[in-house]
């Protein structure tokens, strides 16, 4: 079975070949067949045409790498550009979480975080008894 497989194989390649020689050639017979058929200066007029389209070409082609490099470059910057924005921001977020954290070091029990309400707060200091234990008062009422 493999050398049926393997013979049907060779035989496909040497009909592509056979076929893509035949058409080289009625290809190229055609080429020449035009380029007999042409002036002269016809030929001199395509093949400055040509000469000309190539140094185009290459001078787009220049004009891209420049270009490709310019782009780089503007990623490159716009890389470091986020980079530096991060830090500004951590350091922002750093220098202002102090300030929440302080707020937050207030109130520890959850207790105390559900008796805070919003808006204007009064302190008022009860007494500084010495020799007195306010401890018990503090205990039993939720308002002290």
């Amino acid at each position: 079975m493999k050398n049926i497989l393997q013979i049907f194989i060779l035989l496909l390649l040497c009909v592509a070949t056979l076929s893509y020689a035949q058409d080289d050639a009625t290809i190229r017979k055609d080429w020449e067949k035009k380029k007999k058929e042409t002036d002269a200066l016809e030929f001199k007029k395509v093949y400055d045409e040509n000469e000309s389209l190539k140094s185009e070409l290459a001078a787009k082609k220049n004009s891209i790498a420049d270009l490709e490099n310019s782009v780089a470059q503007k990623t490159e910057e716009l890389r470091k550009l986020k980079e530096e924005y991060d830090t500004y921001k951590n350091t922002v977020n750093t220098a202002t979480a102090p300030e929440k954290n302080n707020t937050d070091a207030t109130v520890t029990t959850p207790e105390k975080r559900q008796t805070l309400t919003k808006g204007i707060v009064f302190k008022v200091q009860i007494g500084a008894f010495k020799n007195k234990d306010l401890r018990k008062y503090f205990e039993n009422n939720k308002n002290f």
